[in-house]
């Protein structure tokens, strides 16, 4: 008995051994980090630390050896900031791109913040300014190891006149994001968080954050253009632009969220999302899109939570709440649909599984229609009119009827001005003819008196 037992043990410690040698944890090396150390790459070739020294080359050359790899995982010690507020590489890929992160084709690079910035530090927009750029081909994983004690990694300091503020994800790239935040970027072009830039560049999203970023043009959190997104969990909050979509503007593709929230962002259209062309929109699990703000002081918004303007229906699955949005005079605008001058085939919204419990707010605008008709009737009461728009039930199907407007108005004011004029001039005339007519009786008996005659009385 005694044997076996330390045969087991011996066994035990062997299994424990062989999987912490082929999957190495990302804190496994964390807990005796020689002083002084930057970072560190963990690769299947073992484990080097880097120092900001000139033998050791500091975050330049730990990230050149990290791309020379296949796959790598890249953990920091401190701060990675550009030092002369243009470039945080110099050599390798770097110097192809500015002073870009880049991740090359082909290559794995997880990126574990460990609590830090990586932070390009621009005070000014510059050509390809964001702070990572992903090839086609290759993938970037970012987490954060200290988020479940408060951590506060990200990725900042982007300033780009033609790209991404924060990380450009070419066609055919992936960017993963367990934790950490992409944040305090912007761009004069758009997508100042996040660009995903064509056909099969893709976001995957279990955690994290995407705030506080700015963009000129659309998407002040996201813009993508024919790629994907999916959202299991995470924010998208505080992002602002200039045009479309201050989380996430949608032009094409596809975007999920299985759970996650968009709030408080903010743009002249879509505050939270905009989608245009054939994107396709779904809200499931318990995904909120709340607290955004559509339009300007100088500007006319159109959809506080979601414009809608896709020629796909707008999916929904499970308990999603679209609420609380609004525009900036305070009218409440949440899941707004574009009605423009070509049919909308189809319903504008498909219900794959809705639970009772989900909420969303509706509205429409554009052309000239008073009602819209947007959906089969569903089995759960999710829908509510916003602000002054009626929701109307009939023949099995949900129609939505907006207050007249003063253009809408128009017609029957001027019919009604025109009547008003007429019956003015109809009295006037009517008056001054008496007035005319008493004047003349007045004038034929001052006249008879001049005269001497009497006024003949008639008799009887």
């Amino acid at each position: 008995m005694k044997h076996s037992s330390i045969l087991r043990t011996a066994a035990v410690l062997l299994s424990a051994f062989v999987t912490a040698a082929v999957f190495p944890s990302p804190c496994a090396y964390a807990e005796s980090v020689p002083p002084g150390a930057v970072s560190v790459i963990n690769t299947d070739m073992g484990t080097t630390f880097y120092y900001d020294t000139p033998a050791s080359g500091g975050m330049t050359a730990m990230w050149n050896d990290a791309v020379s790899a296949s796959a790598a995982t890249v953990k920091l010690f401190t701060d990675w900031t550009s030092v002369n507020g243009t470039q945080l590489v110099t050599e390798g890929k770097g110097a192809a791109f500015n002073g870009v992160i880049c991740v090359p084709s082909g290559h794995e690079v997880t990126i574990d913040l460990n609590g830090h910035s990586i932070d390009r530090a621009l005070s000014a927009s510059v050509e390809n300014g964001e702070v990572i750029y992903v090839e086609s081909g290759a993938t970037l994983k970012l987490t954060d190891t200290t988020a479940a004690s408060g951590g506060a990694g990200r990725i900042t300091g982007g300033n780009s006149t033609n790209s991404a503020g924060g990380i450009q994800v070419a066609a055919g790239g992936k960017l993963i994001i367990w934790g950490g935040s992409i944040s305090g970027n912007h761009t004069d072009a758009s997508g100042g968080g996040i660009v995903l830039d064509g056909e099969g560049a893709s976001l995957y999203m279990t955690g994290g954050k995407i705030e506080k970023n700015t963009a000129d043009g659309s998407g002040g959190g996201i813009a993508m253009a024919s790629a994907s997104v999916e959202v299991i969990s995470g924010n998208i909050s505080e992002n602002a632009a200039g045009e479309n979509g201050g989380g996430i503007f949608q032009q094409g593709g596809t975007v999920s969220f299985q759970a996650g929230s968009v709030s408080s962002n903010s743009a002249v259209s879509g505050g939270g999302i905009c989608t245009l062309e054939d994107a396709s929109l779904s809200l499931r699990g318990s995904a909120t899109i709340q607290n955004n703000v559509a339009g300007t002081a100088e500007q006319q918004g159109r959809g506080g939570g979601i414009f809608a303007q896709g020629s796909k229906p707008v999916i929904f699955a499970d308990s999603p709440s679209v609420t609380g949005n609004r525009q900036s005079d305070g009218t409440i605008s949440n899941l707004t649909f574009f009605v423009s001058s070509q049919p909308f085939v189809g319903p504008r919204v498909e219900d794959q599984g809705v639970t009772g419990t989900a909420v969303v707010g509706v509205n429409f605008v554009g052309g000239e229609e008073r009602e819209m008709g947007f959906a089969p009737s569903w089995n759960t009461n999710i829908f509510k009119a916003d602000g002054a728009f009626q929701l109307i039930e009939a023949d099995q199907v949900y129609y939505l009827k907006r207050p007249a407007s003063p253009e809408d108005y128009m017609p029957f004011v001027w019919i009604g001005m025109g009547a008003i004029v007429v019956i003015l001039i109809v009295l006037i005339t009517t008056i001054l003819v008496a007035v005319k007519k008493k004047k003349n009786r007045r004038k034929k008996r001052k006249k008879r008196s001049s005269q001497g005659q009497r006024p003949v009385r008639k008799q009887g």
